[in-house]
């Protein structure tokens, strides 16, 4: 070793003993940088700080806390959990780390958890103001709005500058249909801190709800100013778009500008076109043009591909290598209504060509920002990110919430407290009824861990791909065996269907169907029966009739092979009806397709239905829904016009011989009837809180009446619906 050689070893053991024994200063300075770090949301700077510190003094329970909080910023949601769980272990009368690990439990959608960590925090600090706040926050999730507002209310008086407690204290008014005071607390979140987007953004909403479009407008269109990817933002501009466009045909002018605005603001960003889509869709213009713009503008297969070099080198010396199999067929399952897309679901598994996957889980899959989430902790990461973020498809009893499929989803308590695994029917599968789903998570990981480690790149499609083939394993099947994947999508949100169609060009659209009146009413019957504020399940059923009315004209359904099933001849003639679908599936037909079953297990239907805890495949029931009588919601003025506009789905499906005399007559008849509110609407406002405008003054009034019309002038021009989906081929 030479003399230079000799001078940099002494220098690095040098620096090494200072390391390895620091002195009090060095000590103050790794722990004031790393909050400097953290308060400037520098969150790595500042993990490797806290963690040099927690390396000399191991039980700082400061340290240890803000460590914990840093990783929850960076959502390592379970190293946070262990490390809050570790704290509390060496300080067990410390409010703080058991409130952190509340928040974090929070954040993994684990409230009884949750609730049981912040009510320690208060037992041992009752003037800790983030164990308030946080503890409304769980009690909002499970429903307990009157208990959330207090908590947060007792929260803001101990600490009033926390404007984000305003602001979640305003939502709370918003869905107690408090309208006056909701303004109040968003408006004190925005005097604190002027830049806060997400009031700005729900303050816009109600200002819509209070008759005031103009302002709600502005005031959303200054949240995407200040911060111009911000999601909720666009589907609340969308939501007052589309209400401001009922009696205004002027209005489109309006809104060609605004959007305008918001391109030029985010030229990278999809979210404008997609509103841009949604409108043109409303309106019946043609919007072929926009759908491919939109597909333009999502983010390319190489963009969302990542690579690692470590990876590729050792797969390279590889002889074989299990690559993506691009000759399988990718099919995708969605409802129209309450339709039974479980039921034709649970007759697809087991077929020896079908790989698919339990219930709709996956629906958000191909959802905003998903995979940057799974991708955020590194390539070797992606099958535990994925295990954690689906977890039902693990433990059918599981609370965790698997990604929406579209913006707002949980926006509603009944939506944000449900069991996955319940709503699909899984806890009680088998002869016995005896056999929760699930699946076993190590396996799997182990399984998709080393299908990923043969990969030399993966992007979101592929990766979908190498789940289910990681699925097939752990229940030990052969995926290769398999010619087609079953992807239960249910909804055909516009931006996760482009988004998928994106990843797979050629994927065939399967629709099932029921009779569209009597499905319409079963599946908003259902809404209409919840705990929510009349206001609210009247907002929540217009919509959902909303979206059936636009969803019966998509342009998917002309660009893709699509095709509809009838429940009906599901039920009633279920050999002709398999036939028809195993010929477009490109499928041999096979006894499993007679079975309701999912993963090999005995499906005893949808807990909510009339039947539930019956043969599924056997004869239609007395009771069975497809014998439903409408009319326990709709009226007759009600059927008429509802029934008028869905009438070409209807004649199309055969549910209604045609006759286009008719349906002219009818059509001019229905015209003056949709200025003014149906029988259902007069009924929900009899009961709507006096702090809500008059029923024509709501925005989901507005809302509700705009896509009604803009369905009647579709119908006017083109005598049908040009995107209108088709039956099976015979």
């Amino acid at each position: 070793m030479n003399r230079a050689a000799r001078r940099r070893k002494k220098r690095q053991a040098g620096k090494t003993q200072q390391l390895e024994q620091p002195d009090a200063m060095h000590k103050q300075e790794l722990f004031n940088q790393a909050i400097f770090f953290h308060q400037n949301d520098r969150l790595d700077e500042a993990v490797v700080r806290y963690r040099r510190f927690l390396d000399i003094e191991p039980e700082n329970c400061d340290a240890l806390c803000n460590l914990g909080a840093a990783l929850c910023k960076q959502g390592h949601l379970n190293a946070a959990v262990k490390l809050f769980k570790k704290t509390i272990s060496l300080y067990p009368d410390n409010s703080i780390a058991h409130s952190n690990l509340g928040y974090a439990l929070k954040m993994q959608d684990k409230y009884e958890d949750a609730q049981v960590s912040l009510n320690n925090a208060l037992e041992i600090d009752p003037n800790n103001s983030d164990a308030y706040y946080n503890l409304g926050i769980v009690l909002k999730k499970q429903g307990s709005l009157e208990s959330a507002v207090e908590n947060i209310r007792q929260s803001l008086v101990l600490n009033p500058d926390n404007f984000e407690a305003h602001n979640d204290l305003g939502i709370l008014f918003h869905g107690l249909g408090k309208l006056e005071e909701s303004m109040v607390s968003f408006q004190a979140a925005l005097t604190i801190n002027p830049d806060y987007y997400e009031a700005h953004s729900n303050k816009g909403l109600v200002l819509n709800e209070l008759n005031r479009l103009d302002e709600g407008v502005a005031s959303i269109l200054t949240a995407l100013t200040i911060k111009p990817d911000f999601i909720n933002a666009y589907s609340n501009l969308w939501v007052v778009l589309r209400s401001s466009l009922w009696d205004d045909i002027e209005s489109q002018s309006k809104i060609n500008s605004i959007i305008d605005r918001l391109t030029s603001a985010a030229p990278s960003s999809p979210e404008p076109y997609f509103i841009q889509l949604r409108l043109k869709r409303l309106w019946g213009e043609n919007t072929l043009a926009y759908h491919q713009k939109v597909l333009d503008v999502l983010p390319t297969a190489q963009q969302e591909t990542i690579y690692n070099q470590y990876v590729r080198k050792v797969s390279a010396r590889r002889k074989t290598k299990r690559k993506s199999d691009k000759s399988k067929k990718m099919v995708v399952l969605l409802h129209f209504g309450r339709s039974g897309s479980g039921y034709l679901h649970t007759l697809m598994d087991g077929h020896p060509s079908i790989s698919t996957m339990p219930g709709n889980y996956l629906r958000g899959y191909f959802g905003r920002n998903v995979w940057n989430r799974l991708v955020s902790s590194g390539y070797q990461g992606l099958p535990t990110e994925f295990a954690n973020m689906f977890g039902p498809l693990f433990n059918a009893n599981s609370t965790d919430h698997v990604p929406p499929a579209f913006v707002g989803e949980y926006d509603h308590p009944s939506q944000e407290s449900k069991i996955e695994g319940a709503s699909e029917g899984y806890l009680y599968m088998g002869e016995n009824r005896d056999i929760p789903l699930g699946l076993d998570k190590i396996d799997f990981i182990k399984n998709l861990s080393e299908i990923i480690f043969e990969q030399e790149s993966v992007n979101s499609g592929s990766f979908f791909e190498h789940v289910h083939d990681a699925f097939e394993n752990t229940l030990g099947n052969d995926f290769r065996s398999k010619s087609v994947v079953f992807y239960h999508l249910h909804y055909n949100d516009p931006f996760t269907m482009l988004n998928f169609l994106k990843n797979f060009p050629s994927a065939q659209l399967l629709t099932i169907v029921r009779e569209p009146l009597q499905s319409c009413e079963s599946w908003v019957e259902k809404l209409a029966s919840s705990e929510e504020s009349h206001y609210k399940k009247y907002l929540i059923v217009s919509t959902q009739i909303s979206r059936m009315l636009m969803d019966l004209n998509n342009d998917e359904f002309s660009v893709q092979d699509s095709a509809g099933i009838r429940l009906e001849d599901l039920k009633r003639d279920p050999e002709n009806t398999m036939r028809r679908l195993c010929a477009w599936l490109g499928i041999e037909d096979d006894p499993s397709l007679y079975k309701s079953t999912m993963q090999g297990l005995k499906w005893w239907g949808d807990p909510t239905s009339s039947v539930y805890g019956r043969e599924q495949e056997a004869t239609v029931w007395s009771d069975d829904p497809i014998q439903k009588k409408v009319g326990k919601l709709f009226s007759e003025k009600d059927q008429f016009i509802i029934g008028t506009l869905f009438y070409p789905l209807r004649a199309q499906l055969g549910y209604v011989d045609w006759n286009r005399d008719k349906f002219e007559e009818d059509l001019q008849k229905v015209r003056p009837l949709l200025y003014v509110p149906l029988d259902f609407e007069k009924n929900f406002a009899e009961k709507f809180s006096d702090e809500y405008p008059e029923l024509e003054a709501t925005f989901p009034y507005k809302s509700f009446h705009a896509t009604l019309i803009g369905r009647w002038k579709v119908l006017d021009e083109h005598g049908s619906y040009p995107n209108m989906l088709k039956t099976l081929p015979e």
